[in-house]
């Protein structure tokens, strides 16, 4: 399996915002163009509005115009800090229902 399909992986593997966070942090530019359906439509079912907004700032920005010569723009900034901040985090894990684990 190449590295590309195991970035998705990581992503689609991950069972919390801060893991969502750490997998969009690590991704690549390239991967984020290619998937970027799959990775909004990871982001919109598990209610991970943080890491939708933040694709949308990175794409946006990768496809403006001389976007590599100029300077990374504070929104996109802000929203990769607020990503750092949630994959930092000890998020508690919702346990599901059939889960072997949940609590009686």
């Amino acid at each position: 399996m190449t590295a590309l399909i195991d970035d998705i992986e990581r992503f689609a593997d991950a069972t919390t915002h801060a893991e969502r966070a750490d997998a969009l942090l690590a991704c690549r530019l390239s991967m984020l163009l290619k998937y970027e359906s799959t990775i909004l439509n990871r982001c919109h079912v598990s209610g991970f509005r943080e890491g939708a907004q933040y694709v949308r700032l990175v794409l946006d920005w990768l496809r403006s115009p001389g976007a590599l010569t100029k300077p990374i723009p504070m929104r996109l900034q802000a929203a990769r800090g607020r990503l750092q901040q949630i994959a930092s985090s000890e998020e508690v894990k919702v346990p599901q229902e059939g889960d072997s684990h949940a609590a009686v």
